[in-house]
């Protein structure tokens, strides 16, 4: 497994790397996301070396401090997990479940199909839960299909789902 940033993992086959795939809306989302972080941060030094004051000024100073230091993390893990990016230029294939692809998931027991995105964290949305390629479920759902049903260990024991859709 390679690590591309703090929360982006990037699954690996016998030591090659695998490239992050993201959707296109994910992808657009986070460079939006940059663009906004980067304008923040060239205001914030530019008022910053604006400043003058004395030592009553000094906890105004400490504290831009600490927020361009914020800033300069944040930008840094979005730069490495676009350039980690597998940038979609076709429709990603909808016969198997891959990285980036939304999945409607029905659990043993339950009536209604749940939806899912297998990926990494920056893919989650108001309603799709993001499931990573290395926990138990995602590693399962990798590669099935259509009508495919998995089952892998949970906390609450073994678990079974069915995949309803894909894409």
């Amino acid at each position: 497994m390679a690590i591309d940033s703090a929360y982006a993992v990037r699954p690996s086959t016998g030591g090659a790397e695998q490239p992050l795939r993201l959707s296109t809306a994910t992808i657009t989302r986070l460079q939006t996301e940059l663009q906004m972080l980067e304008h923040e941060r060239r205001e914030l030094a530019r008022a910053s070396a604006d400043a003058r004051g004395d030592a009553a000024d000094q906890a105004w100073f400490s504290e831009r401090d600490v927020q361009l230091i914020h800033l300069d993390v944040r930008i840094e893990r979005l730069e490495d997990t676009l350039r980690a990016a597998d940038i979609p230029t076709v429709r990603i294939d909808g016969d198997r479940v891959e990285m980036g692809v939304a999945v409607a998931l029905r659990f043993d027991g339950d009536v209604a199909p749940e939806t899912y995105r297998v990926g990494v964290m920056d893919e989650q949305e108001d309603d799709v839960t993001v499931v990573t390629p290395t926990s138990p479920l995602g590693r399962q759902l990798l590669g099935a299909q259509c009508g495919d049903s998995v089952s892998y260990d949970s906390p609450r024991g073994r678990r079974h789902v069915t995949v309803v859709s894909i894409g």
